[in-house]
């Protein structure tokens, strides 16, 4: 029934934190504009001991955070 009453973003911030809490680490294609996978980044930046790495789509660029 949960399922059911979330709707569009709030499916995608919840599937998104789940995969966060789950993951040993994260690799995010993100180009530092604010969307979905920035607000990812930002939570999994709140989580102690989750390597990130973050590749910029437009210039290739590879950033451990």
């Amino acid at each position: 029934e949960m399922q059911r009453s979330l709707v569009g973003s709030e499916m995608c911030i919840r599937d998104s934190r789940y995969m966060v809490d789950h993951a040993d680490f994260i690799i995010a294609v993100w180009d530092g504009r604010p969307s979905g996978t920035g607000k990812t980044v930002t939570y999994a930046r709140g989580r102690n001991g989750k390597s990130i790495i973050v590749i910029d789509p437009v210039t290739l660029a590879v950033e451990r955070l």
